[in-house]
């Protein structure tokens, strides 16, 4: 399972017990998503780079977790994206290092809500799947 795959199957599985991100669509695609209907939690690979703490053994994977808004109606959206985006960085607080969470657009027609964040992976072929790595 790829790094991307495993946060997506991890953040569904930890997500169903957090009330403001239950209701989530958890995707990790590249591809152009359909119009979203409901909250959305799209997951980014942004790049790939030797571990500083073990350049040997680790790759620190940087992503983005884009929080997509489901309402077209700004005041739904922005309440919606602000519920979303403080239960999203409670939980990242407890699993992986993380950025600041930018509001912004997404495809210029939904507000949305980008946090950056790190995974560590082991560089072992057959062991591909992140370690949870608290700050």
């Amino acid at each position: 399972m790829t790094p991307r795959r495993a946060v997506e199957a991890q953040f569904r599985a930890d997500w169903a017990t957090i009330p403001a991100l239950s209701r989530a669509r958890v995707v990790a695609t590249e591809r152009p998503l359909d119009e979203p209907t409901q909250l959305t939690a799209l997951i980014r690979v942004k790049g790939v780079k030797p571990c500083p703490e073990a350049p040997l053994s680790h790759w620190n994977v940087d992503m983005v977790l884009a929080l997509i808004s489901g309402h077209l109606d700004a005041d739904q959206a922005q309440d919606d994206l602000d519920e979303a985006a403080y239960a999203a960085l409670l939980y990242l607080d407890a699993t992986y290092p993380h950025g600041d969470a930018e509001f912004t657009e997404w495809a210029k027609a939904r507000l949305a809500c980008d946090i950056p964040f790190t995974v560590r992976v082991k560089k072992k072929d057959d062991d591909p799947d992140p370690e949870s790595e608290a700050p």
